[in-house]
């Protein structure tokens, strides 16, 4: 036995790694050694005899499976298990398979903006108006019933509203049109694997008795139907390990579904759980707020994190100005702190929740010289011309690939525009042919001009020439392509064209790498990988940088300080959570997911006012910061400049949280919670003395028949201005008034009895 296996192990993870036959369920929190268990626990069974290739290995991102099989590698060299994505792997299983799956082999990937194309492509087809319905909102409605398994069909059949009736209709020609240029999006690589598995009884069989030990890291984010691959391969020989923790689920809005992770023990009725509580990574204190705010989930296998470090140094809540001031602190802070020699850039990452919010973030580290990098920017394999050359490549593996065609010989243009194209299109339809074969019958072509016939051939024979090329090394491949094709030269002379070449130049070093790092010279392999990568597989650790980003691409990282902005209502939570009890547990788990990324310092701030989405609105902060139970330390030089706001500063605003109503409770303030708002508020002066009168009052909303109060610190919304609370109560009977903080319009003042407000429990 390689004692390098157990060794060092807690009692916990050595459980879950020696677990050999039934289903295992291990819920590991965050920075507890999940990925060292999933590694440890293959290498376990390689040392029982299990072949290598009888275990499969399924993560998430790339980078989570090439860090495994690194970790791997060390273990027991000279491994064959496999490890990466699902998307991976059904790329994998549907090019071996590809005639029991009724596709060809050769097929390609379209990413987001090709199917976008083929989207508008079919809507002008029906004649449904692209004005009225945008096609980002179909294609979103189409990946989701596809994550959910809902295929064409079904989605006729289930719809019920004009708009699920127009979408209908695109999503099923959008299908047809997609299997005759021989094209899969990302979703139709899970969609048509589990179809193939579940139609195909004899090889899901085989499969499951090839494939007999399988893990699945992050199961809390698998969909439907990742989820439905898993069962149909675990049915006969169910050795399914799983890892995952419910409290990290933060991927619902793109199908993602918690039940599969909470359901497990229900789906495998003996299956083990290993509960993985040490934390590894971050200080007590962090992992005290951390525990502190996902206590008030509902949704979730409980678990409290652990720690054998240090207390360290306190987690901090900040309340700035404005957005400008948040941002000038954050980064005057860090240039502090690598100029002193505590820290280094590569030490520090910034969060939002959403990525609009990075552009002021960025001009303030600019202004302080502090280097950055963002993984909520555009992605390598997106650019415009990475994206120009791909087409190329996509077209010369798959000639029927009319997207790539039609992206492909406008770069660079050839003198052939729209008309003359559109004028192909119809007529290479009519004829049952390609795009690129009808090109190169040009000649026959009716309606067109010399020139534009000798262009649209001359290109058609380019591809003939290229054919014929194909044995040689990927990287010549490519090189040829771009020279050949002229794009070389002419993205020269197009803006910000020397960074543009020099992206190039790294698209073939990337095949050159490819090749090397995977023995494969096949086109398509290339093209798979290529439009499976995401920016954070391209994100460099090493390059000593402060990391900006979205919340979203925060999970699996860690970094020794984090600061996490904007954490206000509307923002975080996002305010498509205010009427959904689940979403808004999605939104605390995201910022758990946040906190939890620190391993030393964490660093939360709001803002009193905040310019978002062309307004400049007066805040509320999150919900989040009062569960979290720390004090916040007002960082905005002074409070009270807002008019109606001057009354509620930094001490309001937190009893204001700690007053809420509790969407879990019954609603009702407990006296010690009115206990806490006289001690912050006592010795305030008028403003104390003022909060003290409001807070004994409360006002019935006439809207609402009467019979409902309205107290300080009640959740309420109003048709014009939105998601709210009570901030003061005044006066008596008829002119009894209320006012009302709205994240987005400041504060509001009503008549009680005339108030339009909808209580939110």
């Amino acid at each position: 036995m390689n004692r390098a296996i157990l060794d060092a192990l807690t009692p916990e993870q050595k459980e879950a790694v020696t677990h050999i036959e039934g289903p295992l369920l291990v819920l590991a929190g965050p920075g507890s050694g999940k990925t060292r268990v999933i590694t440890h626990r293959i290498a376990y069974l390689l040392e029982q005899g299990i072949p290598d290739h009888q275990i499969l290995g399924i993560t998430f991102t790339n980078k989570a499976a090439r860090e495994m099989a690194d970790r791997l590698d060390r273990l027991v060299p000279g491994h064959q298990v496999w490890l990466g994505t699902f998307h991976k792997f059904c790329v994998r299983l549907l090019r071996r398979y590809a005639e029991r799956a009724g596709i060809d082999e050769n097929f390609v990937i379209y990413d987001t903006s090709d199917r976008q194309a083929v989207i508008k492509q079919v809507m002008d087809e029906l004649g449904i108006d692209r004005t009225s319905l945008a096609p980002k909102l179909v294609e979103t409605m189409i990946s989701r019933a596809k994550n959910d398994f809902i295929l064409p069909k079904q989605f006729a059949h289930r719809a019920s509203s004009p708009l699920e009736e127009a979408v209908a209709k695109i999503y099923n020609r959008y299908e047809t049109l997609m299997r005759e240029q021989n094209a899969l999006d990302f979703d139709d690589l899970l969609v048509l694997a589990a179809t193939l598995l579940a139609d195909d009884q004899q090889l899901r069989s085989t499969l499951d008795q090839h494939l007999r030990f399988i893990l699945v890291d992050e199961y809390q984010d698998t969909n439907e139907v990742q989820y439905r691959i898993v069962r149909l391969l675990s049915q006969d020989e169910p050795h399914l390990c799983v890892t995952g923790d419910p409290d990290q689920s933060i991927y619902g809005w793109r199908g993602a579904n918690i039940k599969n992770i909470l359901r497990f023990e229900r789906d495998y009725p003996n299956c083990r759980v290993v509960r993985l509580e040490q934390n590894f990574r971050s200080t007590a204190s962090i992992l005290e707020a951390a525990n502190q705010l996902i206590r008030h989930n509902r949704m979730r296998k409980r678990k409290v994190l652990r720690t054998t470090k240090p207390k360290g140094q306190p987690v901090a809540v900040r309340c700035y100005a404005n957005e400008h001031e948040e941002a000038e602190a954050i980064a005057a802070e860090i240039k502090q702190a690598v100029t002193d020699g505590r820290r280094t850039y590569g030490d520090f990452a910034i969060f939002c929740r959403i990525g609009a919010l990075t552009r002021l973030l960025e001009r303030a580290l600019r202004a302080q010289g502090v280097p950055y990098q963002i993984l909520s920017g555009v992605a390598f394999f997106e650019r415009m011309e990475i994206k120009d050359v791909l087409a190329y490549l996509r077209l010369l593996v798959n000639p029927r690939d009319n997207v790539s065609f039609l992206r492909a010989i406008k770069s660079p243009p050839r003198g052939v525009g729209d008309t003359t194209l559109k004028r192909l299109t119809e007529w290479a339809d009519a004829l049952g042919l390609s795009c690129l074969e009808a090109a190169a019958r040009a000649d026959q072509l009716p309606g067109i001009r010399p020139a534009q016939r000798n262009a649209l051939r001359a290109f058609a024979e380019l591809f003939q020439r290229w054919r014929q090329q194909t044995d040689r090394p990927l990287a010549e491949q490519i090189r040829a392509i771009i020279d050949e094709s002229g794009y070389l030269q002419w993205v020269a002379h197009q803006p910000e064209g020397e960074e543009r070449q020099a992206n190039i130049e790294e698209l073939v070093t990337a095949a050159a790498e490819f090749e090397e790092e995977t023995d494969s010279r096949t086109l398509a392999d290339f093209l798979a990988t290529s439009a499976l990568t995401t920016d954070l597989d391209r994100w460099d650790p090493e390059q000593g940088a402060v990391s900006l980003m979205t919340l979203h691409a925060a999970k699996g990282l860690e970094f020794p300080v984090v600061y996490i902005v904007a954490v206000e209502e509307d923002i975080l939570p996002h305010a498509r959570s205010a009427d959904s009890q689940e979403q808004l547990e999605e939104e605390r788990r995201l910022l758990f997911v946040g906190i939890t990324r620190a391993q030393e310092e964490l660093y939360l701030s709001y803002a009193r006012e905040r310019s978002f989405r062309g307004m400049v609105s007066v805040t509320v902060p999150s919900q989040f910061l009062n569960e979290l139970g720390i004090p916040v330390v007002d960082c905005s030089g002074r409070l009270g400049t807002h008019g109606d706001w001057d009354q509620f500063g930094a001490n309001e605003l937190h009893w204001l949280h700690s007053s809420r109503p509790n969407r879990q409770t019954t609603g009702r303030r407990s006296r010690s919670r009115s206990s806490t708002r006289r001690t912050m508020t006592g010795g305030t002066g008028a403003t104390g003395a003022g909060h003290e009168r409001a807070g004994s009052q409360t006002a019935r909303a006439g809207t609402l028949g009467g019979n409902e109060e309205l107290a300080i610190g009640t959740r309420v919304r109003h048709d014009r201005y939105g998601i709210g609370y009570v901030i003061c109560v005044e006066g008596q009977g008829q002119t009894r008034r209320v006012r009302v903080a709205f994240s987005r319009h400041g504060v509001r003042s009503f008549l009680a009895t005339k108030a339009k407000l909808e209580i939110l429990r």
